[in-house]
């Protein structure tokens, strides 16, 4: 990315989703290493004739020495090859832990790992993840590896 992605505003997850709408627990960002891909959601801050926003699915590839940083590549996962998407394929950008919105299963290395963090509610995928409302899905208080979701906030 250079100086005009300026313009791009990475959101915050209210929560994290696996590929099939099921919400995570928390803690399964305790698993984010190098190589894990996940989805982030971001939109632009000004009026263009490219999209206004876009998720697509990115690849760790670095570790920052703050704490919960990553430097990730966008992937294409499930993504038109397209020059009117403000980042290409390719494009690198350093997130947050609280950036991800969507681990994707089926994508993990180490699945049988993210497979014990998936709680059993669902929630309707539609319009952009990072805004879905967690409170209409509260976590089984008896679970003692759920944590409150409602603590992130969206960053913008």
């Amino acid at each position: 990315m250079d100086e005009d992605d300026e313009r791009i505003v990475i959101h915050s997850a209210k929560c994290v989703l696996d590929g099939n709408c099921f919400i995570y627990k928390q803690t399964v960002l305790n698993l984010v290493k190098i190589g894990t891909i996940a989805r982030i959601s971001y939109s632009l801050t000004e009026d263009t004739e490219l999209w206004s926003h876009d998720s697509p699915y990115v690849k760790i590839i670095q570790l920052s020495t703050k704490k919960d940083e990553y430097l990730c590549e966008i992937v294409n996962i499930n993504r038109i090859v397209s020059n009117s998407y403000p980042l290409n394929i390719g494009e690198r950008l350093w997130i947050s832990k609280q950036n991800i919105i969507e681990i994707p299963i089926d994508y993990q290395p180490n699945r049988t790992d993210f497979e014990k963090y998936i709680s059993d509610k669902k929630v309707l995928c539609s319009g952009p993840l990072y805004c879905i409302d967690i409170s209409d899905y509260d976590t089984d208080s008896s679970d003692s590896d759920a944590e409150d979701f409602s603590s992130a906030s969206d960053s913008d």
